[in-house]
């Protein structure tokens, strides 16, 4: 899938205000790796973090809630697609330690809208490679 490039005006300057107009923007193209850089994440924020196979011949993209942040490891919570590329449940139990090479691009992804207790809505597309 190629990625959209969008202009920005220049009074943009910080990735929280980056955040603010990609979260607003009506025609807001899919989440890729191209898209808004930001610092380590925070506990509770959401990140696209990638696993490789058993074998080590497949990477795999996840989006993963932060649970702790360490000097060098995350723990994450890992969620899975439901029905929709922006719509994800959370998968109990799959904890995950990461180190920070892991995160596809260290980046907050939006926060998203709470549909229930595990299942999560972003306000657009999230491009994951899942299994």
């Amino acid at each position: 899938m190629a990625s959209a490039s969008i202009e920005l005006p220049a009074s943009i300057e910080t990735s929280s205000n980056l955040m603010e107009l990609a979260t607003k923007s009506k025609d807001m193209p899919s989440f890729s790796e191209e898209s808004l850089v930001s610092d380590v994440p925070n506990e509770g924020t959401f990140v696209l973090a990638k696993f490789s196979s058993t074998r080590g011949k497949k990477t795999y993209k996840y989006v993963c809630r932060v649970q702790e942040v360490s000097d060098t490891k995350i723990v994450v919570t890992g969620l899975k697609s439901y029905k929709r590329k922006n719509t994800f449940r959370i998968i109990e139990d799959d904890i995950s330690i990461i180190d920070f090479d892991d995160v596809v691009v260290v980046t907050y992804l939006p926060q998203p809208e709470n549909l229930d207790a595990e299942l999560f809505k972003f306000p657009y597309n999230i491009d994951v490679y899942e299994v």
